[in-house]
């Protein structure tokens, strides 16, 4: 399996860690803003042909799937923020990969009648499309 995991945090470096002694993980692509975390992370793990190391803007969907384009993905992880959940999602969604994060999309008030209608609740975003 070919995994996109978008956020090399210390969630992101965390997953790494147990994807490395999994045998079934053939590649990890380590995408994150700040190359340099990215970089100090996959060093950590010697194997840079199986923990390549990418730039990605998270709020670009674009963005991320030309990456999960170019390396040919089956499962994009995101690690970052939940207000890059819906860029990150749809990327997956439009590439046909597995998509898999640590939350769901936020909560969103009613436009017109917070205090009276439910507007789009936590997952929602994921679930219709599903």
């Amino acid at each position: 399996m070919k995994v996109l995991l978008v956020g090399v945090g210390g969630v992101g470096e965390a997953i790494t860690a147990i994807a490395k002694e999994r045998s079934w993980v053939d590649q990890i692509v380590l995408a994150d803003y700040n190359v340099r975390r990215a970089e100090e992370v996959a060093a950590k793990f010697g194997d840079p042909k199986r923990f390549p190391v990418e730039f990605v803007d998270a709020s670009k969907q674009e963005m991320i799937e030309g990456l999960a384009r170019k390396y040919g993905v089956d499962l994009i992880m995101n690690s970052v923020d939940p207000v890059y959940n819906k860029q990150i999602f749809d990327a997956a969604y439009a590439v046909g990969a597995h998509y898999m994060d640590m939350a769901m999309t936020l909560s969103e008030p009613h436009p017109d009648l917070p205090h009276e209608l439910p507007g789009v609740k936590l997952g929602d975003y994921q679930f219709e499309k599903a």
